[in-house]
């Protein structure tokens, strides 16, 4: 059985990761330059995106005591501590890269989309 809280916290990445996925495309839009960009600078781009937005839903998911009350400490680093941010961050990563190929990617002209429809045949 699922909680609320697990079903909130998965809603908000995925929300957070496609409104990072639309941002890039309408900065794609507002500066045309970036349309031609290498997609190593599409892909960093992207992980700043997926770093900020593992801040913000551990900021909003990990409050203090009481609801509102926030705060970020960075004292007795540990492995386990580094490791859980480093897999927020790859998660939000793989959360971007999905919704990207799955929206933007798989309409591009002259690349079929991963799903067909009825009777369509692949490449037509």
């Amino acid at each position: 059985m699922i909680d609320g809280t697990t079903v909130n916290v998965l809603s908000t990445q995925v929300t957070l990761s496609a409104l990072s996925v639309a941002l890039i495309q309408k900065l794609k839009v507002w500066f045309p330059k970036l349309q031609d960009a290498p997609d190593w600078f599409h892909q960093a781009l992207s992980a700043i995106m997926a770093i900020l937005t593992a801040i913000g839903i551990h900021v909003t998911w990990s409050h203090g005591a009481l609801p509102g009350t926030y705060m970020i400490a960075v004292s007795g680093l540990t492995l386990v501590g580094v490791a859980s941010g480093l897999w927020a961050v790859i998660k939000s990563v793989v959360f971007n890269e999905l919704i990207y190929r799955g929206t933007v990617k798989s309409r591009e002209p002259g690349k079929p989309g991963q799903v067909l429809g009825a009777g369509a045949v692949q490449g037509s």
